[in-house]
């Protein structure tokens, strides 16, 4: 996240790893598509905890000069273990950084329900259906794609199920 971020050789410091295991194993099914390093704290999180709310509490602790050895152990307990409450930012508070989730769907009966086609029109134009052959309307909140083994997947973007 900081200037080194522009190169590409960039690693998140505290990390276990650069970049997250699972992107490793991706790449060893065939997978070749690379992961953005915005999306390595979210997919290393063990709770899968909103990658931009994850970056605000990176950059703090990048601040105060990596206080511990490992980004998550910081955020989530050795501060405690000593005494101190956990971080807890204005811009970001506790109680959202750790509400706002994404779900992480590794079961192939339930990502069935989520893959889409393409279809074209008359005109050569393409469209998302859904498994129903349903056009996807996709709103005001956006959807999340996932491209994995050759199959589209998408649903609708939640961003909050907390009232935030």
């Amino acid at each position: 996240l900081s200037d080194e971020a522009n190169g590409n050789n960039f690693v998140y410091k505290g990390i276990s790893a650069n970049p997250p295991e699972i992107t490793q194993r991706g790449i060893q099914r065939g997978n070749y598509a690379q992961l953005h390093r915005k999306a390595w704290l979210e997919v290393s999180d063990k709770y899968h905890r909103y990658g931009k709310n994850l970056r605000l509490y990176y950059r703090y602790w990048e601040r105060l000069g990596f206080p511990t050895n490992q980004f998550f152990d910081w955020l989530d307990s050795k501060g405690e273990a000593a005494g101190q409450p956990l971080p807890n930012l204005e811009d970001c508070p506790r109680s959202v950084l750790d509400s706002d989730t994404v779900l992480y769907i590794s079961k192939p009966e339930i990502t069935e329900g989520y893959a889409l086609d393409i279809v074209c029109n008359e005109e050569g134009r393409g469209k998302f259906i859904d498994v129903d052959g349903s056009p996807i309307k996709t709103g005001q909140e956006g959807w999340i794609f996932v491209l994995r083994d050759n199959v589209m997947y998408g649903a609708e973007k939640i961003t909050s199920i907390s009232g935030h």
